[in-house]
């Protein structure tokens, strides 16, 4: 398990970028207006609803990032692209967006509000409990299993942003039909009598598409474009794709214009379409993201603290096995939380771990080390240790490859993770079968002094 404050941070991300998706497609006519399902707007809401589903999904890593938004502006906001018709699907572009839409609406989950219900009455039930535990004098167990039930209590608060966050009830067959929607518009795009087509519908020149060169490079796009489920938190450092997509659109056009800004569509999709792309694309930090991370840390420490204080206060009253250890516990939390953010913000995502350290000045000790192990794997005795030979090799060439971001989840935050982990696992265990219960605990003497 990962640091719970960064794991809720990304799901809480993506639930709000999902909203601004929403959102922006509210605001594309007036309030007293209803589009036809032909329309413009029905046309601009099925875009940004696959949009919001896309954010769920990691691209490939080698994907380039600026070509890749251009790349699914065009897939989401074009009405004049001509796609290569299919037996279950037609030539036009709006109409593969729709029945697109249709069937990720026919799989996506449901049943979201009775369990935002249930929530409210686990609240309540807490409340309750936490003021009878303090009705119970001398009883000091009761008030110990309710800090521990307040130490968790992120938990369910997780546990519903995750059933949110998780849009599709199936992601492979959800992903595939992403890859072959994109997968379609790319070679649309490299055919040259539809990308003639397509430039002299907006009055455009052959320059505007010469980012397309590296539409023609399967490397990048053999397998597709999304490359697996990333919604839940269960991808570390992940972005999605909508919050680019959608922040230029809004500085492109849609600010200038508020609310019903579709009006004019023909002079919004032009300008929408060949709008700058920022110069990180698709991949990069935006600091509006501190919300989301400030409310992860209120909604962690503030379960946190409340144990904590529980403990502190509950005869013996002070610092001691249980106050103590939850302090430990959020410690190592907001911990590992900083250095994924501090990693994330300072480190370039596709940045080769030899490159940073050889412009860092720094030592190349490590790819020595792992080129003097490759060297001893091969001199060794081949009938000896086959499997520990094979899987070390490939150890050895996932290192050599891997970026600095890569080694240092490995060697740093994974292992910081287990350590947060094993912690809160003795945390619960320790107050579940008794381990507490010895006369350091009872004597609260972590402190420089008693607090009577």
């Amino acid at each position: 398990m990962r640091s719970p404050i960064a794991s809720l941070s990304y799901v809480l991300w993506n639930i709000k970028v999902t909203g601004k998706c929403a959102l922006m497609a509210d605001m594309a006519i007036g309030l007293d207006e209803y589009g036809d399902e032909g329309s413009a707007f029905a046309q601009t809401r099925d875009a940004l609803y696959i949009l919001s589903v896309m954010n769920q999904y990691s691209m490939k890593r080698r994907m380039p990032a600026r070509e890749g938004e251009k790349l699914l502006r065009i897939a989401l906001l074009s009405r004049a692209l001509q796609v290569q018709p299919t037996d279950s699907a037609s030539q036009s572009l709006v109409q593969r967006r729709k029945l697109l839409a249709r069937s990720l609406r026919e799989r996506r989950r449901k049943g979201v509000v009775p369990v935002f219900v249930s929530l409210s009455w686990f609240l309540f039930a807490l409340s309750l409990s936490i003021a009878d535990a303090f009705g119970q004098i001398g009883d000091n167990q009761t008030a110990h299993d309710l800090a521990l039930g307040l130490l968790l209590a992120w938990l369910p608060v997780f546990v519903i942003a995750t059933i949110v966050d998780r849009n599709p009830v199936g992601a492979d067959p959800v992903r595939r039909k992403l890859n072959e929607f994109v997968e379609d518009v790319r070679e649309a795009l490299l055919d040259p009598g539809t990308r003639r087509a397509f430039l002299d519908h907006y009055g455009r020149q052959e320059v505007d598409l010469e980012w397309t060169n590296l539409l023609q490079i399967d490397d990048f796009y053999q397998g597709g474009f999304f490359a697996r489920f990333a919604g839940q938190g269960r991808i570390r450092w992940h972005y999605g794709v909508a919050h680019s997509i959608t922040a230029g659109m809004e500085t492109a056009y849609v600010a200038a214009h508020g609310r019903g800004w579709l009006r004019a569509d023909w002079e919004a999709e032009n300008s929408l379409l060949w709008a700058p792309v920022n110069d990180q694309g698709l991949i990069w930090f935006d600091f509006r993201m501190i919300w989301q991370m400030v409310s992860s840390i209120i909604v962690v420490g503030g379960t946190v603290l409340g144990a904590f204080i529980l403990s502190f206060f509950t005869p013996t009253a002070g610092l001691g096995c249980r106050s103590g250890g939850y302090l430990i516990f959020f410690v190592l939390a907001l911990g590992n939380f900083l250095i994924e953010m501090m990693i994330w913000w300072s480190i370039p995502k596709a940045i080769n771990a030899r490159q940073w350290i050889k412009r860092q000045r720094a030592s190349i000790s490590i790819p020595r080390v792992s080129t003097n192990v490759e060297q001893l794997l091969n001199r060794a005795d081949s009938n000896k240790w086959v499997w520990i030979k094979i899987n070390t090799r490939r150890g050895v060439r996932w290192w050599k490859k891997a970026t600095l971001r890569d080694r240092i989840e490995v060697t740093v935050l994974r292992f910081c993770e287990v350590a947060n982990s094993i912690w809160l696992a003795y945390l619960v265990c320790a107050q579940t079968f008794g381990a507490d219960q010895s006369c350091d605990c009872f004597s609260s003497n972590w402190g420089p002094g008693d607090v009577s």
